[in-house]
């Protein structure tokens, strides 16, 4: 059943878009990107390997682990993107979102476990 989500869920869909496009533009210049410690000084690369600074981080250790972290961050934002459709009720919808956001969170602290 396909329902017409709510003003305040609309405003969040948009917002959700919105970060959603940002994130694929993201995955586009990655994807074509290189690491810094592999290019010349002052071209634009990512901080990718063993050297880069966000080491802290599982998805930096690699430029595979950083593409997949970003397609596992769209896909979440796509499923937030269309659960306010196919929930119940706006309430639903709501919990629905706050559990994306638990399961991304956990599923990074997770990974970062393994990866350590």
């Amino acid at each position: 059943m396909v329902r017409r989500p709510s003003f305040p869920e609309i405003c969040l869909q948009a917002l959700i878009l919105a970060v959603m496009l940002l994130w694929l533009f993201e995955l586009y210049q990655a994807s074509q990107a290189v690491a810094c410690s592999e290019t010349i000084q002052g071209a634009k690369c990512y901080e990718w390997g063993p050297s880069g600074k966000g080491l802290e981080f599982w998805h930096y250790r690699s430029k595979e682990l950083y593409l997949v972290h970003l397609v596992i961050l769209i896909e979440m934002l796509a499923v937030g993107l269309l659960l306010p459709f196919f929930a119940g009720s706006a309430s639903a919808a709501f919990g629905g979102l706050a559990a994306l956001v638990w399961i991304y969170l956990s599923g990074n602290y997770a990974m970062s476990t393994l990866i350590y």
